[in-house]
């Protein structure tokens, strides 16, 4: 499951929240409005539990941001 912690659309940060039910390999993008990636947050196998992490938008120009995450057993469509 994923949340915004953060919505401060004027700040060049983000913190995005992320709950994993059980230990996965896990994939949290963002992306702009084209469907580029812009970045990776997380890439490798995380635990079970709640985290977060802080996306530094600094140097990616203003405007709209969409997050993907894919699971190893769960990636939406």
């Amino acid at each position: 499951m994923l949340s915004m912690w953060d919505k401060w659309i004027f700040f060049t940060q983000s913190r995005i929240g992320l709950t994993i039910p059980k230990p996965a390999f896990d994939m949290l993008n963002i992306y702009n409005l084209r469907g580029e990636e812009i970045a990776t947050l997380v890439a490798e196998q995380r635990a079970a539990g709640i985290d977060k992490f802080n996306w530094d938008a600094r140097g990616s120009a203003s405007g709209v941001y969409l997050y993907r995450l894919e699971a190893e057993e769960f990636v939406p469509p």
